[in-house]
């Protein structure tokens, strides 16, 4: 971003540890001044991405039985297996997921996280939201700090709105591995 004109103007800035961002726009093109912008995302680069889309339950209208499921990356109601260190992007942009979408009607499949046990997460264990799930560029982040505890279906994910969409009880085992960004 060393000059000319225009607006949308975007930079993609690799730091390694903690960082302090700051700087100015000297020449802004149209739209853009000199000045201090203080809503600058930063996102971790994930270790590894999960495409996630719903579709129709099988086994709707039995007790208990949600009527859409999870697929992510094409797997229907995976177990998921990720590394304590790293972040985990789950791609939410999918119309299958939008409220608006014509196939579910009114229904918003937006992720939840939480222990295995149902209870909020605990410290190790960060969540970012960026977007409406069902839009282009929607995603949720899974951050899993180093400190974070290891094992068998230490966590689940879930849809917040219809429990049931994903496998019950714990469904993801979180490792020791290679630290990434988190």
């Amino acid at each position: 971003l060393t000059g000319g004109s225009g607006t949308g103007a975007e930079a993609t800035i690799v730091t390694t540890g903690d960082a302090a961002i700051s700087g100015s726009i000297t020449i802004g093109g149209s739209g853009y001044v000199d000045n201090t912008y203080n809503f600058v995302e930063v996102f971790n680069e994930p270790a590894q991405t999960f495409v996630v889309t719903s579709i129709a339950n099988p086994n709707a209208g039995q007790p208990g039985e949600p009527n859409f499921i999870y697929q992510i990356d094409g797997n229907t109601k995976p177990l998921l297996t990720i590394e304590v260190g790293n972040t985990y992007r789950f791609d939410m942009s999918d119309t299958s997921l939008d409220p608006s979408n014509g196939n579910d009607p009114g229904a918003n499949h937006r992720l939840t996280f939480q222990m295995a046990d149902g209870s909020s997460p605990v410290a190790g264990y960060e969540f970012y939201n960026k977007g409406t799930t069902g839009t282009t560029g929607a995603f949720q982040d899974l951050i899993i700090k180093a400190t974070a505890g290891t094992g068998t279906n230490v966590i689940r994910y879930d849809c917040a709105n219809h429990p049931g969409m994903a496998p019950a009880g714990g469904n993801i085992t979180v490792n020791n591995g290679t630290i990434g960004q988190y």
